[in-house]
């Protein structure tokens, strides 16, 4: 009877086990059948949007013609801007910089994740134009700018996350391991000053002499009347 009740503490430690190990064994059961779905879920988008497109070029519906455009290469592009997050709250009592270095490494962290569900959310998007504003409403200096394709993402798989972000095309400028903003390019001929046209008129050329020029390029061919020649 003692040696009963000795041993059933530790039955019932491997019974707490053993049913643990089996939860265990279910989750990750339907971690993959969950999986396993997502694939085939975005694999059926994948062409359910393929055929959607093929349908809208065949462009016989109201013809008596049984050919169409055929699709030679077709792509996506997702175009999305963020904003940063802040660092944890419970960071804020760390020293400036150091709360400036943590800042970096977790919107690299965060950004890497971001396009890794975004690829896996959207099968159909080859590439993401993406865009990190800082974390501060009230500026919006941008912080990170790209275009990464799936390819490439899919590729690259270095241990740092910032060396992978560059690789795919992700641009940022640290400065003593801290995040500068970039200054981004303006429009081509954002900054071009109108020219008038007396900056273009040549050495020894009026103000006369350039609009009879520039009548000849306004309102099509001009013809010429000359006098006709009388009897000789």
């Amino acid at each position: 009877m003692v040696r009963t009740l000795r041993s059933a503490p530790h039955d019932g430690a491997l019974a707490s086990d053993r049913r643990s190990a089996e939860l265990a064994a279910i989750f990750v059961a339907t971690e993959r059948v969950a999986r396993l779905f997502g694939k085939l879920s975005a694999g059926l988008r994948v062409r359910r949007l393929r055929r959607s497109i093929e349908q809208a070029l065949a462009l016989n519906r109201k013809q008596v013609r049984p050919d169409g455009l055929c699709i030679a290469n077709a792509s996506f592009r997702l175009a999305i801007t963020w904003r940063a997050r802040e660092i944890h709250p419970w960071d804020c009592d760390l020293p400036y910089h150091q709360r400036l270095r943590r800042l970096v490494n977790q919107t690299f962290s965060d950004t890497e994740s971001a396009l890794e569900r975004l690829f896996g959310a959207l099968p159909e998007v080859d590439t993401i134009d993406l865009k990190v504003l800082e974390a501060d409403a009230a500026r919006n200096g941008t912080l990170m700018i790209g275009s990464v394709s799936r390819s490439e993402f899919e590729r690259f798989h270095p241990s740092s996350t910032a060396m992978r972000l560059r690789l795919v095309g992700v641009d940022y400028n640290l400065v003593d391991s801290c995040f500068e903003p970039l200054a981004l390019r303006p429009a081509p001929g954002a900054n071009e000053a109108p020219v008038s046209g007396l900056d273009v008129l040549g050495p020894g050329e009026s103000r006369t002499s350039s609009k009879r020029t520039r009548g000849l390029g306004e309102g099509g061919r001009r013809v010429w009347h000359q006098p006709r020649a009388g009897p000789h």
